[in-house]
């Protein structure tokens, strides 16, 4: 299992894998929309994939297996991939629009927390992501 490997190792082969960067390649074109309900709603199952691949996948995994502070479900590491997953979103989105990312982001860390599985993160933010566009 991925999660079981060395921290290094998961990053090489993460950076050394033609599908992370298919991934990163198709992910790219969600830097140049703009929310709204004008979103297409085929390119969320693939932009939530790619998002929680690398916030999850790599960076929590990694800072969860350097560092141990946990409150209740919520661990310091999903703390900051939530910060960090908010300000990612600022250059698409409008600042409170991008500060409002943090809550979901929590929950989907503490899926990852407690699940270890990037599928279950990327479903849980497709569903919210479905439902804020068709909301909106």
């Amino acid at each position: 299992m991925i999660s079981e490997m060395p921290e290094w190792f998961r990053l090489r082969l993460a950076l050394t894998t033609p599908f992370f960067w298919v991934l990163v390649v198709l992910g790219a074109p969600a830097l140049l929309y703009s929310p709204g309900v004008d979103v297409a709603l085929w390119s969320l199952p693939l932009r939530a994939f790619v998002e929680e691949f690398l916030f999850r996948g790599v960076v929590q995994d990694a800072l969860e297996r350097r560092f141990a502070l946990r409150i209740g479900i919520v661990t310091g590491a999903n703390l900051f991939v939530s910060l960090l997953f908010a300000l990612a979103h600022l250059p698409t989105h409008p600042p409170l629009w991008a500060a409002l990312t943090f809550l979901p982001s929590l929950a989907f860390g503490a899926l990852w927390s407690r699940h270890r599985s990037v599928t279950a993160c990327a479903f849980l933010h497709v569903a919210y992501n479905v439902m804020f566009f068709l909301s909106v």
